[in-house]
């Protein structure tokens, strides 16, 4: 789900769909999530008890990927290995929770499909700009809305 199209009323600039403020908010409570920085990555600035964790562009590892509310790498290598193997037991078959990891990291569909109970939303939001030619930037949110 693209957090753009959650976004309260005026917060989403209607031209380009960037956010106005320069930070993604919780769509549940409206703390915040990340404040946004200049060529497309993050910078930590949680307010909120939902968001779990969130993947910059270029995040390869789990030791990449910012953490929140008592989330951890481990946690979350867990959980997704799970989920992995549940939506792809014959991909996952011979693969260790780390390999599930890394498998499941670049897996669009996986991510859009996921079932996990630490995880119960997940967001993407993408920046675009120009460079020496259009480039864009996405980065993922998953978040404990519920329960």
């Amino acid at each position: 789900m693209r957090l753009e199209d959650i976004a309260p009323e005026g917060k989403v600039d209607a031209k380009d769909e960037t956010m106005i403020d320069g930070s993604i908010d919780c769509p549940k409570c409206g703390g915040v999530w990340v404040r946004l920085v200049e060529g497309g990555g993050i910078e930590e600035e949680t307010t909120c008890r939902h968001l779990r964790f969130a993947i910059e562009p270029g995040a390869t590892s789990p030791e990449e990927i910012h953490y929140f509310n008592g989330m951890t790498a481990e946690r979350l290598v867990a959980a997704v290995a799970r989920a992995y193997q549940l939506a792809n037991p014959a991909a996952a078959e011979d693969l260790s929770p780390e390999e599930v990891f890394e498998e499941a990291l670049f897996d669009e569909d996986f991510w859009k499909a996921a079932t996990m109970d630490e995880i119960d939303a997940l967001f993407d939001h993408t920046e675009t700009g120009m460079a020496c030619g259009p480039v864009s930037h996405t980065c993922l949110f998953g978040a404990k809305l519920e329960g």
